[in-house]
């Protein structure tokens, strides 16, 4: 139903009967949080936060769009039975991963890691070159890694990978949130550190971004940019994918992740938080 601005006047409200009037008053609405509305019609709709926020900033109508779409190449809300690529590759999502209302940014639902991953199996147009690239999700942790926890892997070989993922208190020179091709890393930090140190608290919620843009990777938590350095490599082949793992058995990623969204060719302005979930189209 379209969201309108008008004052919520209709006299079919009058003769509308079985509505209960809630006493419990918040001071802060919650993004998973509705709010009920009447349409012209003088029907009665439900309506989320973000949803109404993002539709009185455009004047109604479609909530929002990506001009970027076409690059998207990974697109993952946790929302429904299974876990769905949104974007318009539409890869077939495997791993044993599950879904989770416990905790989620947007919608009602997010993907729980534990001991789990998920994996595109050889995405042969998922070729990501020299070209500019841009990850981002929500991600929440629910238990710090011994050394690494992985939150997305492109893998061909041990010389030829790009991976992105949190270090705890390691001593090779990567720790925090880091991308590695292989052969050597952009970090947060070079010296043996803590995620809790770095700023990592467990069950609490990050927007995270990991993006190249003219051969300069940067990286970002919750629009604060952490590191940045050279990685012009051509990460020239196909490979399988996985997300919140290394592989299927090592480097588990332990917690939640939410709008995980891998795109191709565009360099996003991270520098916002977003407000609501990434759109489809």
């Amino acid at each position: 139903m379209p969201l309108h601005k008008n004052p919520i006047i209709n006299t079919t409200v009058n003769n509308i009967t079985g509505v209960a009037i809630p006493t419990t008053i918040k001071t802060t609405a919650e993004n998973s949080d509705y709010f009920i509305g009447i349409d012209a019609n003088g029907e009665l709709y439900k309506i989320s936060k973000a949803n109404l926020l993002a539709g009185l900033s455009t004047g109604g109508g479609t909530v929002n769009s990506d001009v970027n779409f076409a690059n998207v190449y990974l697109l993952l809300h946790g929302e429904g039975s299974t876990v769905l690529d949104s974007s318009a590759k539409a890869y077939n999502i495997a791993g044993n991963a599950s879904l989770s209302s416990t905790w989620h940014q947007f919608g009602s639902q997010s993907i729980f890691f534990n001991n789990s991953y998920l994996s595109v199996a050889n995405p042969g147009d998922m070729v990501i070159g020299t070209q500019d690239f841009c990850l981002e999700a929500f991600i929440r942790l629910t238990a710090y890694p011994v050394d690494y926890a992985v939150i997305f892997n492109n893998f061909l070989s041990s010389s030829q990978r790009f991976v992105v993922y949190l270090a705890n208190n390691t001593t090779t020179g990567e720790n925090g949130l880091t991308v590695t091709n292989g052969v050597f890393n952009v970090t947060q930090s070079i010296s043996s550190a803590s995620l809790n140190s770095l700023g990592w608290n467990l069950n609490q919620t990050y927007y995270i971004a990991a993006k190249r843009i003219n051969g300069q990777v940067s990286l970002w938590r919750d629009g604060v940019q952490i590191a940045s350095g050279a990685m012009n490599t051509d990460f020239n082949y196909v490979a399988n994918t996985f997300i919140g793992a290394y592989s299927s058995n090592n480097y588990f990623f332990a917690g939640y992740m939410d709008e995980f969204r891998f795109s191709l060719g565009v360099s996003r302005n991270v520098s916002v938080i977003p407000s609501t979930a990434f759109p489809d189209n």
